[in-house]
C-alpha cells in the first residue's frame, strides 16, 4: 500500500460499490483537468473485463492495452502507456476486448501496481470495476487514498458502505497473513454465510487481540491508515444530504475508518450527452454547474501536496464533509434553491476556465495556476460562492 501523503507520486484508485455510479466519468474528467493544471496524470482503465474509460475521454478503443499486456509476453507496459490530445495526460487502456484480461492472478495484479507506481508523474487515477471482487479490492488497496462514487440513493449508499467494509476486511487479511491463527479466524467470519453474521469491524479487533496483546493495536492501526474518500454524483436535492451523513456516521461507528469527502456534484443530462458526442464532459458542458464542481475537486488536490491530509480551515467547519455540505448548499442556493431535474445550466457567478477544448485547455486553465498558488491554504476558500469573477 502506497502511503500518499509520504509520496511526491499521488496515486489515487476510484472505485464504486455498484455500477453506474460515474467512476469513469469523474477518473477522465478529473484527469483532464489536473493535467491542464500543469500535473503530470496518468489514467489508467482497470476495469477489466469492462473497460470502457476510453470513452468518456473520447478516444477510441484501437490500442494496445493492458488485456494485450498480460496475455502477450512480448507487449511491455512502456508500451500500452499512450499520450493523449491533452498535454500532462497519459492513458493506458483496459482490456481491450481481449477475452480473460478480468480473471488475472495475483502476480499479475502485483505487477501492474508495481509499473502504475514507478511512473515519473504527479497523478496516477485507476478507474476501477465496480463490486467487491478482490481484483478490484487489491487495487483499491494499492494506496491509503482511495475514492469511493456513489449517488444518494439508498442502494447505491448501502453498496458504498459494504465495500468499504470488504476493504478493510481484505487489508486486515493481508496485513496479517503471515500469522495462522489470526488468518484462520478472519477466514471463518468470511466463510460463515448465516445472514447478518459478520460482526462489527470493533468486534473482529477485539477478537484478533485475543491471539496477543499487540495485535490488536497493529489491527487498529490498519484502519487508521486507511483515509478513503468520498464523492457523491448525481446529487438532485439538499435533502439528500441526510443519507450521505448515515453512510459518514455508520463508517465511524462501525468500522472506525475516518471517511472524508471531497465534493459533491449534480445530476446533469450534460454526461450522456458528452458520450453520444464521444468527447469530455468537461468539454460539452463546461459552463454547467458539474463542470466547475469537477474543478473544485481537482483544486483540493492540486493544493494538497500531502494528500490525503488537505488543509483545511477547521475554525469555519468541522471536516471535509461539512465543506462539501457548505461547498453544495451555496451551489444549490447559485441555483435558485430548486431541485435538479436535469441539466444543472451554467454554474452560477462560478466559471470554469473558458475555451476547453484540446491542446487550449492547458494554457488557459494554466493561466489561472498563479491566481490559484495565491489563494489562502485552506480549501474553504474553494466554495462556488467564492470562485467567482
Amino acid at each position: 500500500m502506497i502511503f500518499c501523503e509520504q509520496d511526491r507520486r499521488k496515486l489515487i484508485p476510484i472505485a464504486g460499490g455498484k455500477g453506474g455510479v460515474g467512476k469513469s466519468m469523474l477518473t477522465a474528467n478529473l484527469g483532464i483537468l489536473l493535467a491542464a493544471y500543469g500535473k503530470r496524470t496518468v489514467v489508467a482503465d482497470l476495469d477489466l473485463g469492462g473497460s470502457n474509460l476510453h470513452t468518456y475521454l473520447g478516444m477510441k478503443n484501437t490500442k494496445l492495452g493492458i488485456g494485450n499486456y498480460l496475455s502477450q509476453k512480448d507487449v511491455s507496459f512502456e508500451r500500452i502507456l499512450q499520450e493523449t490530445d491533452y498535454p500532462n495526460l497519459w492513458f493506458v487502456p483496459g482490456d481491450v476486448l481481449v477475452s480473460g484480461a478480468a480473471g488475472i492472478m495475483v502476480s499479475q495484479r502485483r505487477s501492474l501496481i508495481r509499473n502504475l507506481e514507478k511512473l515519473d508523474v504527479d497523478f496516477v487515477l485507476l478507474d476501477l470495476g465496480s463490486g467487491t471482487h478482490q481484483n478490484v479490492m487489491d487495487f483499491f488497496l494499492a494506496s491509503n487514498c482511495g475514492i469511493l462514487v456513489t449517488s444518494p440513493q439508498s442502494p447505491s449508499v448501502l453498496n458504498a458502505y459494504g465495500f468499504l467494509k470488504n476493504a478493510i476486511f481484505r487489508e486486515l487479511q493481508r496485513s496479517f497473513g503471515n500469522n495462522k491463527k489470526i488468518s484462520e479466524y478472519l477466514k471463518r467470519i468470511q466463510n460463515d454465510s448465516t445472514p447478518n453474521s459478520t460482526p462489527k469491524l470493533t468486534e473482529i479487533i477485539q477478537g484478533i487481540s485475543r491471539f496477543g496483546k499487540s495485535h490488536r493495536a497493529e489491527a487498529e492501526e490498519v484502519v487508521q491508515r486507511m483515509k478513503p474518500f468520498l464523492v457523491v454524483n448525481m446529487l438532485r436535492s439538499p435533502e439528500e444530504f441526510t443519507i450521505i451523513n448515515g453512510l459518514r456516521e455508520l463508517a465511524n461507528r462501525n468500522l472506525t475508518v475516518q471517511l472524508g469527502c471531497l465534493g459533491m456534484l449534480f445530476h446533469d443530462d450534460t454526461v450522456m450527452q458528452s458520450l453520444r458526442d464521444q468527447k469530455p464532459f468537461i468539454e460539452v458542458g463546461r459552463e454547467t454547474f458539474v463542470a466547475a464542481q469537477l474543478n473544485r475537486i481537482a483544486q483540493k488536490l492540486v493544493q494538497s501536496p500531502r494528500f490525503p491530509s488537505m488543509p483545511l480551515s477547521l475554525e469555519e467547519y468541522s471536516d471535509s464533509f461539512e465543506l462539501a455540505q457548505i461547498e453544495i448548499a451555496g451551489d444549490f442556493e447559485n441555483h435558485g434553491g430548486e431541485p435538479i431535474t436535469g441539466t444543472s445550466e451554467r454554474g452560477g457567478s462560478i466559471t470554469m476556465p473558458e475555451g476547453i477544448r484540446d491542446s487550449d485547455l492547458v494554457s488557459l486553465i494554466t493561466a489561472q495556476k498563479q491566481e490559484i498558488e495565491e489563494l489562502k491554504t485552506t480549501i474553504r476558500n474553494l466554495t462556488l460562492g467564492r470562485q467567482g469573477g
